[in-house]
């Protein structure tokens, strides 16, 4: 039987006593289930009969330290594009997805690096063999330049997911931003502020890449807030717009 001692009892008095590592004893005194059951018990055990406490300032400080410090390195994500990162990056879009999955992947203890896909003489292989010699094994694909295309990797070696819809194959889990809510909203928003004639205009390639979600929206606000048909809705080229733009009235 341990006896309690006067003064403060230490964690490294309560691993003494236990026969164990500090490194256990710090485990157990946390349920930490690395560490076995009957270990933690025993440890919580000792720690009673000597009458150790936690120090509450030790306790925030190493709470603290934990939070700022860097996380170890955990591995690799590869950031895949269909061309240049420095032609990818100038889209407003891809800057803020970047931006998060960076700041996300850094607290998680994962670096980031862009693999661009595709470049001539390259072939899914070889692809696959670069990736796995950098220690990557998880992709996220960014959206390819031409909606519905396909990119060619040993996808059996990696975790995948794919930023929006336009991925034709394979099929990846995805993350989407909700359009045919966030046009709603935005028709819902225009009406508030007064506006009654609202026309939809998109390049073709983009709507179709989003499943004609915003268009969708588009005229189901019409026809609710108006009481058209969808026959009154008619897609129309108008002025000098490019010919890859529609707009509907």
């Amino acid at each position: 039987m341990w006896q309690k001692k006067k003064g403060r009892v230490t964690l490294r008095e309560v691993a003494e006593a236990a026969g164990v590592s500090l490194m256990t004893a710090s485990n157990a005194m946390r349920n930490n289930p690395a560490t076995a059951a009957t270990t933690r018990e025993r440890v919580k055990a000792v720690a009673a009969q000597l009458g150790y406490r936690p120090d509450p300032v030790l306790s925030a400080l190493m709470a603290y330290r934990n939070q700022v410090q860097p996380n170890r390195l955990q591995g690799v994500l590869a950031v895949v594009i269909d061309k240049p990162a420095e032609d990818w990056e100038k889209s407003k879009f891809n800057v803020r997805v970047m931006s998060g999955l960076r700041a996300r992947a850094t607290q998680l203890g994962y670096d980031v690096q862009y693999f661009q896909v595709g470049e001539q003489g390259m072939t899914a292989k070889r692809e696959t063999a670069i990736l796995r010699n950098r220690g990557v094994r998880g992709l996220v694909v960014m959206p390819p330049a031409v909606h519905g295309s396909r990119i060619e990797l040993g996808w059996d070696n990696f975790c995948a997911v794919s930023v929006g819809r336009s991925l034709k194959w394979p099929l990846l889990d995805f993350v989407s931003a909700n359009q045919y809510g966030a046009g709603q909203r935005i028709m819902l928003e225009m009406a508030k502020r007064g506006y009654g004639r609202i026309g939809f205009v998109s390049p073709d390639q983009i709507d179709a890449g989003l499943g004609h979600r915003f268009l969708a929206a588009y005229l189901v606000n019409q026809r609710e807030r108006l009481g058209h048909t969808d026959s009154h809705s008619t897609a129309v080229v108008r002025g000098q717009q490019p010919p890859y733009f529609r707009a509907v009235v």
